[in-house]
């Protein structure tokens, strides 16, 4: 993940950027993370942060924030406004995505047409993180 901190009050610290690696993370911290966050485990954490859920992002700034500084407590992580703190899959992440979204089994209501139109979308975003084109696994 690609976590991007830009707070417009210099109160609330300076802009920050990191790469953030959900598998690399030691599992004493991962079962802190899993109670700070109180809403399940932490691959269901991990996937509320990629879908935006606000307690989840605020427990990852926390989590970065007190990698640099052991002692930080959680109710000293800024009070953010949402737009100031901005998290995007990168590129493994997304063909991780890519390749559960093509083995899963489809939804009521949904069809072939909306997996092929939802992996294009991911397809283009793999290319634009990536540089580079993403070959079709249909042409092969």
């Amino acid at each position: 993940m690609i976590v991007k901190y830009t707070p417009e009050d210099p109160a609330d610290g300076d802009a920050r950027e990191w790469t953030f690696n959900s598998k690399r993370v030691r599992a004493s911290a991962c079962v802190i993370i899993e109670k700070q966050w109180g809403g399940g485990d932490f691959d269901e954490w991990r996937d509320a942060v990629l879908k935006g859920e606000t307690h989840a992002r605020r427990v990852l700034l926390w989590h970065l924030l007190k990698l640099e500084n052991p002692t930080f407590r959680f109710g000293d992580t800024p009070d953010f406004m949402y737009d100031e703190l901005t998290v995007d899959a990168d590129a493994a992440e997304l063909r991780e995505m890519r390749a559960q979204v093509s083995t899963l089994q489809l939804g009521p209501g949904k069809t072939e047409d909306d997996r092929a139109r939802l992996l294009a979308a991911i397809d283009a975003e793999i290319a634009e993180k990536s540089g580079a084109e993403v070959e079709d696994p249909k042409a092969s």
